[in-house]
């Protein structure tokens, strides 16, 4: 019943959403991350690069929604 936190728009997984996405993480390990029809990135390649520049694990697709998973440094 997780909301999405980060959105990913028109702008594509740029550093502020990648920066986004981080603390996010940290914070929650589990989020979800909605991407617009408005992104460049389909969902595939956004889950990709958020996943390689942000350290987490895709754990999950469920139509534009990414479920992204991280676990806490402690």
């Amino acid at each position: 019943a997780l909301d999405p936190v980060v959105i990913v728009g028109q702008r594509g997984v740029s550093d502020a959403v990648v920066r986004q996405v981080d603390g996010a993480l940290t914070d929650h390990e589990l989020i979800k991350v909605r991407v617009s029809s408005e992104c460049p990135d389909g969902r595939d390649d956004a889950a990709s690069l958020l996943a390689a520049r942000t350290g987490c694990e895709v754990a999950g697709a469920i139509g534009r929604v990414l479920i992204l998973y991280r676990p806490h440094p402690e």
